[in-house]
């Protein structure tokens, strides 16, 4: 019988950061990389932090680095030490690194502090002695007793591009790696196995497994292979039926063997097998969430767990299947159903539209809600949102216009009014409050009722495609408009019925795309390029600021916003420059918590507060740290009253009629249990570093929450 149960996230709300209130992190964290099994707790990486999963109480807990957890957000592998601590590797190329968590403390190593011989950790094994050996893209280093050793080509290791260890009950360790297998006695005595001196299928080895037999089991990308030590017999699509890129394999005490594939979001899926027979989970016939499974785990109990991709036109995430039921978990910190943010935009001082593809979300600083096109009439993939003075939203996207006022949807396409194509690429107000429309075949103006449409053939609009749009308040219209993707690109100005243009022919403006445009403190246009950095037009000569002649960081710019101190803030592909007009500061994901570094669209809220959509999740930022309001988040005629609030020293809990007080939990807003009191209705948090908290009251009756805030003493 199939069931599946999605668990609600215990703690509401409690979201991101740890007592550093500069950063906040909102994705969806169903892009599952690792997981592990360590105490009663399963363990998932994904590609923005971690999340833990007690199969007891039930509690999920979020680690990242705006909570001051891993090293890096993008997790690849994670193991348990021998006192329950956590071991975590993450990265990507030479940066992030290998991280230890001791239930309170994060602990970081890296090449410039450790004897870590390269910083991109791909695999972990942690012996009984709490021996680390820690696989990277160029070599392995093992952490024994406080001392590092390393190994590399020189010491006899096959090949330095290690994914995945494992160890055989004689005490070898074998070695994974994108060259094939490798056996390693500790000693000094090295084997090698490759496909073309064995039975290996394929050199490029995903995971290892052994069996309770003995007999290894190889995930590669041509198939899953057991070896007894003396034979390798492959399975694959045309002996097994199997799909052949196999990423990840298990083993559980009743002789099943566990294959997650998946080279994409089409095609794969989870495979049993037992000892005869393959059995095939798809997401059409399970519980599974997507076909792509890049982790599996048996647990202690013989649950299978499985950890899947989410993209954004598939769910993804964290299943368990007990052989009966199948149990998907909530792994997400914000309630996107896509992490490539494409637009943003604010309808008031607490709600934030965050546009991408395929979905709108509304967030008001405590609900999420998600329009797409099976709940709505959304008409497609969101590339610019604008809101009037109603504080209706406007939704320009690949299939048309959509004004959403809350409640009701009205779609505005090529087909039922004046817009010149449905592919529309920007949309802004004027200071009259008329909307400008850039598309792939022209511009419009819409005044609420009628529409008055600008092409190359009605007008002096120089080329179809209107990429970017700023109407200034001089009442000029700027416009940045190409011809396909290498024809011909210009930027003009629209005055009354006046077009002014430059172009290459003209001008020193070049041909790089114009993705995002501001008037700048001065008066001047600032716009946002590809390939040119950021190029200021004083209305004479275009000036460019790239990487040879400033301090910015990325000559591939997406998104330029000037906030009300005249700062600049750009993204593009290699992170977020602030210019203040004297200095450049660049924020990554490596010196910062910045979700990714690819930035597709930054927005300034009314309190400062830098939105910043990324390839990979979204951010917000205010270096004055972020404004936040607490409400109590339990049901009304439920509640828990708590005094005071803020709270220096003393928390009082005042319970409804009828409840007694079994425990009491103080719970940070990274969802980790920092207090844990028993039977007690005044708790001391004294101690507490000032920020937010959730306080969480277990009675006969069920959990009681309500937030409050520690100040300072």
């Amino acid at each position: 019988m199939k069931k599946l149960l999605l668990l609600p996230l215990i703690l509401i709300n409690l979201l991101t950061h740890a007592q550093s209130t500069d950063w906040r992190l909102y994705a969806n964290g169903k892009n599952i990389t690792a997981l592990a099994e360590i105490g009663t707790k399963i363990w998932a990486g994904t590609d923005l932090g971690l999340v833990s999963i007690d199969t007891v109480t039930g509690q999920t807990n979020f680690y990242n680095t705006c909570t001051g957890g891993p090293i890096n957000n993008s997790i690849n592998c994670i193991a348990g030490g021998i006192d329950g601590e956590v071991w975590v590797g993450s990265g990507s190329w030479d940066s992030a690194g290998l991280s230890r968590y001791d239930g309170n403390t994060w602990t970081h190593y890296t090449t410039g502090n450790s004897g870590l011989c390269q910083n991109f950790v791909r695999a972990l094994l942690v012996e009984d002695d709490g021996t680390v050996w820690i696989g990277t893209r160029w070599g392995m280093s093992v952490f024994r007793s406080g001392s590092w050793t390393t190994y590399g080509l020189q010491s006899g290791l096959p090949d330095p591009r290690i994914t995945s260890l494992d160890m055989d009950s004689l005490g070898n360790l074998w070695i994974g790696t994108e060259g094939g297998l490798g056996k390693f006695n500790g000693i000094a005595t090295w084997t090698e196995w490759n496909e073309y001196n064995s039975g290996l299928p394929d050199n490029e080895i995903h995971d290892l497994a052994f069996a309770d037999d003995g007999v290894l089991w190889i995930a590669t990308s041509s198939g899953v292979a057991s070896f007894d030590g003396i034979e390798f017999i492959t399975y694959n699509n045309l002996n097994s039926g199997i799909y052949n890129h196999v990423n990840t394999v298990d083993t559980d005490s009743r002789g099943y063997v566990w294959a997650g594939t998946g080279l994409d979001s089409y095609y794969g899926g989870l495979y049993k097998f037992d000892g005869t027979l393959w059995t095939a989970y798809h997401d059409y016939n399970s519980g599974l969430t997507s076909e792509y499974v890049p982790d599996v785990l048996v647990d202690s109990h013989n649950n299978l767990w499985a950890g899947t991709l989410s993209e954004c036109y598939y769910e993804g995430g964290l299943v368990k299947f007990d052989g009966s039921e199948w149990t998907a978990y909530n792994t997400s910190i914000a309630q996107l159903s896509c992490n490539t943010i494409t637009a943003l935009a604010f309808s008031d001082s607490s709600t934030t539209w965050i546009g991408s593809y395929g979905s709108l979300v509304k967030y008001d600083g405590y609900n999420w809600e998600t329009y797409d096109q099976n709940n709505s009439l959304l008409p497609g993939s969101v590339y610019s949102l604008a809101v009037d003075s109603l504080q209706r939203i406007w939704i320009g996207t690949s299939g048309g216009l959509a004004l959403f006022n809350g409640t009701s949807w009205h779609i505005y396409s090529e087909n039922n009014s004046g817009l010149p194509d449905n592919y529309i690429h920007d949309l802004q107000f004027d200071q009259n409050g008329i909307l400008w429309v850039g598309t792939d075949n022209g511009m419009a103006k819409f005044d609420g009722t009628d529409w008055t449409v600008y092409d190359t053939s009605t007008s002096g609009l120089p080329d179809p495609v209107v990429h970017s749009l700023l109407p200034d308040n001089q009442g000029n219209v700027w416009v940045y408009s190409q011809l396909g993707e290498v024809g011909n690109r210009s930027l003009s100005k629209f005055y009354g019925n006046t077009w002014t243009t430059w172009n290459r022919d003209n001008s020193s403006f070049g041909m790089a795309v114009v993705n995002d445009m501001e008037t700048g403190p001065e008066g001047d246009l600032w716009m946002a390029t590809d390939g040119t950095g950021l190029v200021r037009f004083n209305g004479t000569d275009f000036i460019e600021y790239n990487v040879g002649n400033s301090g910015i960081a990325d000559d591939w710019l997406k998104t330029l916003e000037i906030d009300e101190h005249g700062h600049f803030w750009i993204g593009g592909s290699e992170g977020m420059n602030e210019y203040d007009g004297f200095n450049w500061t660049l924020y990554t994901d490596g010196n910062s918590p910045l979700a990714y570094n690819y930035i597709h669209v930054i927005a300034i809220d009314s309190f400062g507060n830098k939105w910043i959509g990324t390839d990979n999740g979204l951010s917000e930022y205010n270096q004055n740290g972020i404004p936040v309001n607490v409400r109590n988040i339990s049901p009304p005629g439920n509640r828990l009253l708590i005094y005071p609030n803020p709270v220096t020293d003393r928390l009082h809990l005042n319970l409804p009629p009828g409840r007694k007080t079994l425990q009491t939990e103080i719970i940070n807003i990274n969802g980790a249990v920092v207090k844990q009191f028993l039977g007690s209705e005044s708790v001391d948090v004294s101690s507490l570093p000032k920020g937010i908290y959730c306080v969480r009251v277990l009675t006969q009756n069920g959990c009681l929450n309500a937030k409050f805030i520690k100040q300072a003493d």
